[in-house]
């Protein structure tokens, strides 16, 4: 909320690439990787997520087959770095009524 967020400003820290790359390459990401993982999020927001130039997005499901239990449903990805979302050799994932905005 705005607490959160004026926090940040207090702290000097500040995690959008354009204000400062080098602080900001690095978020928290969310993985599944490999059979029989899973990402189930509702209703969450990811803010300054994913890892710059890795090619590590702020969530990545991974291998993970056919028929994956995994979904992305209304939820926010803000500002995330190398992508929001990325799905590779996996299908059946469930990703809908999501917002991605100014993702790197």
């Amino acid at each position: 909320g705005a607490a959160q967020e004026e926090g940040w400003r207090e702290s000097g820290r500040r995690c959008h690439k354009s204000d400062n790359p080098r602080m900001c390459a690095f978020g928290c990401q969310v993985a599944a990787l490999g059979a029989g993982s899973s990402v189930r999020l509702s209703d969450v927001a990811i803010l300054y997520g994913g890892q710059a130039g890795l090619g590590r997005p702020a969530v990545l499901l991974q291998d993970g087959g056919e028929e994956s239990a995994s979904y992305i449903r209304r939820s926010a990805l803000v500002r995330n770095m190398d992508g929001g979302i990325t799905v590779k050799g996996t299908s059946g994932v469930g990703i809908s009524g999501n917002v991605l905005y100014k993702s790197l």
